[in-house]
């Protein structure tokens, strides 16, 4: 989807108006929804980029954060211009096309170091001297040199160790 924001700055009021459109057909834009910010150019501004793209961002807009940052920055660059009229045209593709292109570089690099599981085979086999491996070695030989162990042994908690809901210590 295509997004259009119309920035607008009060020279005056120093009140920044954002509308934000999307596309409905091919060119035909409708409004999705209108913000007033009358404290950003006097108030966060100042503060640098990351203060503008926090205040842009409220409970009714909170798009992603690249087109917010597109967005400050137009703001910013407004407000050095003393500009007071400005577009953005956003088209979600691409924005998608470069996040599948990031994603498939990550797994390709991803591939040389893990398998289906996600374990780190290339790494461990680093660390491993394979001539000390026997693959043919039978766990309850392992356990045969007199230790026994008792798995259906439960593990006893002191009475003390136990927390009670709701209950403090003068109740017991």
């Amino acid at each position: 989807m295509k997004e259009k924001y119309i920035i607008t700055i009060n020279n005056k009021t120093k009140n920044v108006t954002l509308e934000a459109l999307g596309e409905l057909n091919k060119e035909e834009f409708f409004t999705l929804t209108t913000n007033q910010y009358p404290n950003i150019i006097i108030k966060d501004l100042p503060k640098g980029k990351k203060a503008v793209i926090e205040a842009l961002r409220n409970p009714k807009f909170f798009p992603p954060y690249k087109t917010t940052a597109a967005i400050a920055d137009t703001i910013i660059h407004m407000a050095s211009e003393n500009k007071n009229f400005e577009k953005i045209l956003i088209n979600d593709k691409d924005y998608i096309q470069k996040a599948e292109e990031e994603e498939h570089e990550d797994n390709k690099t991803a591939s040389k170091t893990t398998d289906d599981d996600g374990e780190f085979i290339n790494i461990i086999e680093e660390n491993i001297d394979r001539d000390d491996i026997d693959e043919n070695v039978n766990i309850d030989e392992l356990l045969q040199d007199g230790d026994n162990i008792n798995v259906s042994s439960g593990i006893k908690i002191a009475e003390d160790d136990i927390e009670k809901p709701g209950v403090t210590e003068n109740d017991i």
